[in-house]
C-alpha cells in the first residue's frame, strides 16, 4: 500500500486527487496545543473554467498554488490538521484564476465535511453546545453556524449567539438603524420613567455587590423607594430582612458558590449518566471529573 492511500485511510479522506510523500507528518504548535499536521497535495488537469464555462483546455493553464490549513477528526487523541496545496488555475479566454475543489472541505471554509457531520451528530445528544465546542476545537459560533446548515433543531440557542456574536454592531430592525447595546437601552428606558428608575435602582444595587462597598448598600437600602412597583419593594425588604448576612458575604472573604456550584455539576453529571447503580463508580467519576475544583485553593480575597 502507498504512502497516500495508507494515510487516506487513517484521516478518513475519499477524493483521489489528494496525494502525501514520505514526510508529510510534523508535530506543531496551533493556539498553544500540540497539533499533528499533515501536509498533502490538491492537484489535478482542469478542462472547464468556472466563469468562463468553455471547454477550450488550451486556455487553461497551471498557476502555482495556494495553502490552505484544514481540522480534521481527531486522531490518536492529537488534534489533527492538513495544511493542504491547491492547484491554482489561469483561464487565458477571461483572464480569471481559479482553485482546484475537492469534497474534503467547503469552499472558503476551514472545517473538513467530517468534522461537521460529527458535530451535527453529537448536537443530537444531551450535551451542552460548549462541551461539543470543546471536544470538536472549533468555536462555538462555528458550531451553531454549522447546526443551522444541518438543519438541526437548535434554532432558538442559534438565535441567542446570533444576537450576542458581535454586541457592539447589532441590526436593530425595531429601530431601523445600526444601534449599539448601550444606545438600545437608552432608546428603551426614555420610553417610560418607571422603567428607567427602576433599572437605575438595579444598577445601583448591582455596583455595589460587584464592588462590595456595604456603605453604599446601606445608603441604597435608606432611600425612599415608594415610586418603583411593588415587586421591587418585595426584594427590597429582603434585602433589610437579612442585611447582616449580606454584610457577611460583602465583608468576609468567604462564601458557599463554589460549594452550590459544585453540587450542581455533580446533579447534572448523575442526570447525564441517568443515575449509578454502584455509589463507589458515582464517587470515583466525581474525582475524575472535578478533582481541580475539589482540592483548589480558596483564592477569593
Amino acid at each position: 500500500m502507498s504512502y497516500t492511500n495508507l494515510i487516506k485511510e487513517t484521516l478518513d479522506i475519499l477524493d483521489l486527487n489528494i496525494t502525501f510523500n514520505e514526510i508529510c507528518l510534523k508535530n506543531e504548535s496551533i493556539k498553544g496545543r500540540i497539533c499533528q499536521v499533515f501536509s498533502g497535495t490538491l492537484d489535478y488537469a482542469a478542462h472547464v473554467c468556472p466563469h468562463y464555462e468553455g471547454e477550450e483546455k488550451e486556455a487553461i493553464i497551471r498557476w502555482g498554488f495556494t495553502s490552505c490549513l484544514i481540522l480534521l477528526n481527531d486522531v490518536s487523541e492529537y488534534q489533527t490538521h492538513l495544511r493542504l496545496k491547491k492547484r491554482r488555475f489561469f483561464c487565458q479566454s477571461c483572464n480569471r484564476s481559479f482553485v482546484a475543489k475537492t469534497s474534503l472541505v467547503e469552499k472558503h471554509c476551514s472545517i473538513s465535511t467530517k468534522v461537521k457531520l460529527s458535530i451535527a451528530d453529537l448536537l443530537r445528544k444531551t450535551t451542552s453546545m460548549s462541551e461539543i465546542a470543546r471536544q470538536k476545537k472549533v468555536s462555538v459560533s462555528s458550531m451553531s453556524e454549522i447546526a443551522r446548515q444541518k438543519k438541526v433543531s437548535v434554532s432558538s440557542v442559534y438565535r441567542v449567539l446570533k444576537r450576542f456574536y458581535e454586541p457592539k454592531k447589532i441590526n436593530r430592525l425595531t429601530f431601523r438603524t445600526y444601534l449599539t447595546e448601550t444606545k438600545v437601552v437608552d432608546r428603551l428606558l426614555a420610553y417610560d420613567d418607571e422603567l428607567k428608575s427602576g433599572y437605575t435602582c438595579y444598577q445601583d444595587f448591582l455596583y455595589a455587590v460587584q464592588t462590595r462597598d456595604f456603605a453604599r448598600f446601606c445608603a441604597l437600602l435608606d432611600e425612599d423607594f415608594c415610586r418603583l412597583p411593588t415587586y421591587y419593594q418585595t426584594t427590597i425588604g429582603t434585602f433589610k430582612k437579612y442585611k447582616n448576612e449580606i454584610k457577611n458575604a460583602l465583608e468576609l472573604p468567604y462564601s458557599n458558590g463554589p460549594l452550590e456550584c459544585l453540587n450542581n455539576h455533580i446533579k447534572v453529571l448523575k442526570r447525564n449518566a441517568y443515575g449509578f447503580r454502584n455509589f463507589y463508580n458515582f464517587k470515583l467519576r466525581i474525582s475524575l471529573c472535578f478533582g481541580t475544583i475539589l482540592f483548589q485553593e480558596n483564592r477569593k480575597t
